[in-house]
C-alpha cells in the first residue's frame, strides 16, 4: 500500500498527510459502513475525505488524479473482500476548517441510485435485492471544545458516525497529551443522543468528574481524558 501512490505526486509534493494514509482511512471506512442485503454485502459508493484547508489547497493541482486513483484502489479492495459495488466508488477531497493539519476525516455512504447522473457510473450498476439506501440522516449537530490542555480553544465538529479520540494520529480527534491513551475513547450517535465510551484507556474517561465506561451525553457536559478537558455541546 505504501508504494501505490508513489510517483509524480509524491516527488513534487510531500504534505504531512500522505496519499497512502488517505487510502488506509478510506478502506477502513468502507469496511465499517457495509450494507447487508439478500445474499450480498454492499460497499459504500460515495466517500468524502475532509482535509485541513491548507493541505487541501496543496493537493489541488493533483486532486482529480488522486481521487481517481483512490477510486480504483477502493474498487480493487472491494473485489478482494467480495463486496458488491453498485457504482464505481466516487471519492471527493474537501476542505474542512475543523480538521487539523495531518488529520483525515472520512465519511462514506451508499448513495441512492436515483442520484446517479453520470453515464460512466451507470455502467457499473447491478440489480440489488434491498431497498434503495439513501444518504444517512443527520443527527443533531454536536461539537467538542478543548477547554484545558495544550490544545485549549480548539473545537471539533463531530461527524455523523463514530469519532475516536486519543493520542494516535489514526484517531478522528487527536489529543496531544501524554496522559491520553493512543486510543482513549470514542463518541458516537445513537438515536437522537450522543454517547461517549471508554476504550480501555490507562487513565480513564470522566464526565463531569465521574468515571464512565459508556454514557449518554448532554449539552454542556465536561469530558476529561488524561490531561485534556473538553466541553460537549449539541443542538437540534
Amino acid at each position: 500500500l505504501e508504494g501505490m501512490f508513489e510517483g509524480t505526486i509524491a516527488r513534487v509534493f510531500r504534505p504531512k498527510v500522505q496519499p497512502a494514509e488517505i487510502a488506509k482511512r478510506l478502506e477502513r471506512s468502507m469496511e465499517a459502513n457495509q450494507t447487508v442485503g439478500v445474499g450480498k454485502v454492499f460497499a459504500p459508493n460515495t466517500y468524502e475525505v475532509g482535509l485541513n484547508p491548507r493541505e487541501h489547497e496543496a493537493f489541488e493541482r493533483y486532486r482529480a488524479s488522486l481521487e481517481r486513483e483512490m477510486s480504483s484502489y477502493l474498487q480493487d479492495r472491494a473485489r478482494e473482500m467480495k463486496l458488491t459495488l453498485i457504482t464505481r466508488p466516487q471519492v471527493k477531497l474537501v476542505p474542512q476548517d475543523n480538521v487539523r493539519v495531518g488529520a483525515v476525516h472520512v465519511r462514506s455512504w451508499l448513495e441512492d441510485l436515483d442520484s446517479i447522473e453520470n453515464a460512466e457510473q451507470a455502467e457499473f450498476t447491478q440489480p440489488i435485492e434491498i431497498q434503495r439506501t439513501r444518504r444517512p440522516q443527520q443527527v443533531q449537530t454536536a461539537t467538542l471544545t478543548v477547554v484545558a490542555g495544550s490544545q485549549n480553544g480548539q473545537r471539533y465538529n463531530l461527524p455523523a458516525g463514530r469519532a475516536r479520540m486519543g493520542r494516535g494520529l489514526e484517531n478522528e480527534i487527536v489529543l496531544e497529551d501524554a496522559r491520553v491513551s493512543r486510543n482513549h475513547a470514542e463518541i458516537y450517535p445513537r438515536g437522537n443522543e450522543w454517547y461517549l465510551r471508554d476504550l480501555g484507556s490507562t487513565n480513564g474517561t470522566y464526565v463531569n468528574g465521574y468515571g464512565i465506561r459508556e454514557r449518554a451525553l448532554e449539552s454542556g457536559d465536561r469530558v476529561s481524558l488524561g490531561g485534556a478537558e473538553l466541553v460537549f455541546h449539541s443542538r437540534r
